[in-house]
């Protein structure tokens, strides 16, 4: 797993120029999962989807809406935060819940 720390040695940065993957590298793409799917969340999937040392990992949203996003494009989907972490095991995750949910 890559380290999700920055140079001030804080979780949650991790620039692409940090990880870069594919064949000539002989890493594998980083691995990251969104929780809330509205509509920040799926901008970052489309973000995500431009850069091929990233794939987006999971989905979580409780709505019928992020079931629906994740069947669409063939990702797995939750409803519960820490049931995806034990199962997906993501490198990192988007937090784009409104921002009331964040803690």
């Amino acid at each position: 797993m890559p380290n999700l720390r920055d140079r001030n040695g804080d979780i949650g940065v991790v620039t692409l120029s940090e990880h870069e993957s594919g064949p000539e590298t002989g890493q594998a793409p980083l691995r990251l999962a969104i929780a809330g799917i509205g509509l920040v969340g799926k901008r970052h999937a489309e973000a995500i989807s431009k850069v091929d040392a990233v794939r987006l990992a999971a989905i979580v949203d409780p709505s019928d809406t992020g079931s629906a996003f994740a069947r669409s494009n063939n990702l797995p989907w939750y409803d519960d935060l820490a049931q995806m972490l034990d199962r997906e095991h993501p490198d990192g995750v988007i937090l784009a819940t409104p921002t009331a949910l964040h803690a």
